[in-house]
């Protein structure tokens, strides 16, 4: 705009007289008041446009102000878009959620690769029972896993409604929680030894749980699709911890 002719740039208010004309207007930090002509474009940041009855112009834009017209002014367009406290607010709380959103989302990426590297470190002498029960059969564990999950969370739900529930609840979740990452753990070092072990031929538990981890995380954050295979992970996950478990108690009360 500045580099057309007859362009007006000003920093002060300005009023464009009745019979006066000019291709474009440019006013910075105050009020434009039109009675005359302009032909092309009327931008003005920060102030407040006033069209009298008597204006001829092209486009009008204000940007943190208003525009006003009075009858009979003839303008092709007319943009506003005024700075106000509420605007501030809802753009400032919409920032904060998405931040807030993608935060989570990175927070939640760095714990599916660096906590089950953690449990597999952990329990590296516990592991083959529960993998040689992955592989037999993932789907029957995930059902096992879907059951189990929505039953705890539909009995926490029931017993959070009253006070004296409130810790049963806080315990049931934690206990599926528990499950749900040392299932995932084993999940992931399964995934990571069955597609990675023969190509880097590398016999470290954490490595093959970083690289099946790193893969599950990468998928999970697959819009849509990604949830829904992360879900079925856990489910998976919380189905493996079950039976293990199970199986662990049998054997004790047996011996």
């Amino acid at each position: 705009m500045a580099g057309q002719p007859n362009t007006m740039i000003r920093n002060a208010p300005t009023n464009i007289a009745q019979g006066q004309s000019m291709e474009s207007l440019v006013v910075i930090g105050h009020d434009a008041i039109i009675s005359g002509t302009v032909t092309d474009t009327v931008f003005v940041i920060q102030g407040d446009v006033h069209l009298t009855r008597t204006s001829h112009t092209g486009v009008v834009i204000a940007l943190g102000g208003t525009v006003t017209e009075e009858t009979g002014a003839k303008v092709l367009d007319s943009i506003s878009l005024d700075f106000n406290n509420t605007l501030l607010n809802n753009t400032l709380m919409a920032l904060m959620i998405m931040v807030g959103f993608w935060g989570i989302r990175i927070a939640l990426s760095v714990l599916l690769v660096i906590v089950p590297i953690l449990i597999v470190l952990i329990f590296r002498n516990r592991l083959q029972k529960p993998i040689d029960i992955l592989r037999q059969s993932p789907i029957k564990l995930g059902v096992i896993g879907l059951v189990l999950s929505i039953l705890i969370s539909v009995v926490s739900s029931l017993i959070g409604l009253t006070i004296i529930g409130l810790p049963i609840t806080i315990i049931l979740l934690l206990v599926l929680f528990c499950a749900a990452a040392f299932g995932y753990a084993i999940v992931a070092y399964y995934i990571g030894d069955f597609l990675f072990q023969e190509r880097f031929k590398r016999d470290e538990v954490w490595f093959s749980t970083l690289t099946g981890a790193t893969l599950v995380t990468a998928l999970s954050n697959l819009p849509l699709l990604g949830w829904i295979l992360l879900l079925m992970v856990l489910f998976v996950s919380v189905g493996v911890a079950a039976v293990s478990l199970w199986q662990r108690r049998m054997k004790t009360e047996n011996q």
